[in-house]
């Protein structure tokens, strides 16, 4: 007959059983965040898709693709930290510009790719720029956090 596992080890595993469950909520409240979120601006902007797996097909090859550009963005900013030659200023200034140009240049490329996702001109440059606005907000508030 085999012993019942120690109080240790259901502690440790009721631990992490809670734990990812409250990755798994946490998780599930930013997706559903960012999705209704799009979904609303895409409701102002007049946006039309076809379904709502169409919308979060959209929000996921948004962010993957996202991924790569703010690599470089990232990379572009680091080097001009480490030339020492460009102001706090002009960083922030050239990430939210190349941050909206990139912004711009996926969701443009998404509206052409996806069929199921109809966006017009005026719309994809107000996504681009409310989608770099959210990430400049989202980008100062975190340095502000680290400063504390």
């Amino acid at each position: 007959m085999k012993d019942k596992p120690s109080s240790k080890k259901r502690n440790i595993i009721g631990a992490t059983i809670a734990i990812s469950i409250l990755v798994l909520l946490v998780l599930s409240f930013v997706l559903a965040l960012y999705f209704f979120s799009t979904l609303g601006i895409f409701h102002l902007l007049n946006v039309k898709f076809e379904s709502f797996s169409s919308l979060i097909s959209f929000i996921l090859l948004y962010f993957l693709i996202g991924i790569v550009s703010d690599i470089f963005i990232g990379a572009l900013i680091l080097l001009m930290k480490h030339s020492e030659k460009y102001t706090q200023k002009q960083q922030q200034v050239t990430s939210l510009v190349f941050s909206f140009l990139t912004n711009w240049a996926i969701i443009s490329f998404l509206d052409y790719v996806m069929h199921s996702i109809q966006i017009g001109l005026f719309a994809t440059i107000i996504l681009a720029l409310i989608f770099s606005l959210i990430e400049y907000v989202c980008e100062d508030f975190e340095k502000d956090e680290e400063k504390k």
